[in-house]
């Protein structure tokens, strides 16, 4: 095999290698951090999501009803009702929160409190989801 053809065939093995990565990594299901509600309190009390990787919160409850209420929320929702035992997603990260957390890459991310209210209870906790890069 000449030089040319050797080098043709390395460049070739490179695209492949390089078509079967983006094809991984848009095949990669989001990954999901879960966050219990139980008694008006958040567990863990602190998620960090990395938008490169497709991170998204999923709330589930206790069987009460509780409403979280994001005053900047990183989501394209600022508002989410966790009723009875079902899991609720927060949805993609927005564009907003991607170009905080890029921004803020070097400080750990941006930080969004949220509150958590109930019929049945004061909830005094304010749980916090940070987007990193």
């Amino acid at each position: 095999m000449s030089s040319t053809g050797g080098r043709i065939a390395i460049v070739l093995a490179l695209v492949v290698v390089g078509a079967l990565a983006v094809s991984i990594l848009k095949s990669r299901p989001q990954v999901s951090q879960t966050v219990s509600i139980a008694n008006c309190v958040a567990t863990p009390n602190s998620v960090t999501l990395h938008y490169a990787n497709g991170d998204q919160v999923q709330w589930m409850g206790d069987g009460q009803t509780y409403n979280l209420v994001f005053a900047s929320s990183p989501f394209s929702a600022a508002n989410f009702a966790v009723t009875g035992a079902q899991a609720v997603s927060s949805g993609p990260i927005s564009t907003a929160a991607k170009t905080c957390a890029l921004l803020a890459y070097f400080s750990g991310g941006c930080s969004y409190k949220y509150t958590i209210t109930s019929s049945n209870n004061s909830c005094s906790q304010d749980p916090i989801v940070v987007v990193q890069k």
